[in-house]
């Protein structure tokens, strides 16, 4: 802004951290504490959040030494095998390339491996 004007932004959502997937308006708003905003012309418009569901493992089979995930996706979205021997480690391992959703379910087969303990999940990619 000109001449030190103050003027600044913020931004609103209705949406959480618990919100359900969907859609959330992002409301703008100024903050204009020195009455500056009538020197300038200003235009707010609202954004659009998109919250997606996250990933439900619906079917593990288990056959030939691999075991074969079945999970719920979003279009277009992109999605991480992952696996661990100890749930307290923070760390997991990607297993193979992240997937590109193409519908609503995807499928992917992983080596069962050596470990007598493995635990598996499917991630959401941003």
């Amino acid at each position: 802004m000109e001449n030190q004007d103050n003027i600044t932004a913020t931004y609103s959502s209705s949406a959480t951290t618990s919100s359900a997937a969907g859609l959330y308006a992002i409301v703008p708003s100024l903050v204009d504490q020195g009455d500056r905003r009538t020197n300038y012309t200003v235009s707010l418009v609202n954004g659009t959040l998109t919250v997606l569901a996250a990933p439900v493992i619906l079917t593990v089979q288990r056959s030939d030494g691999s075991f074969t995930f079945t999970w719920s996706s979003t279009d277009a979205q992109q999605y991480q095998v992952q696996a661990e021997t100890n749930l307290a480690q923070p760390n997991w391992t990607n297993l193979g390339s992240a997937f590109t959703a193409t519908n609503s379910t995807m499928t992917t087969s992983e080596s069962i491996g050596t470990n007598a303990q493995q635990f598996y999940r499917i991630v959401l990619l941003p």
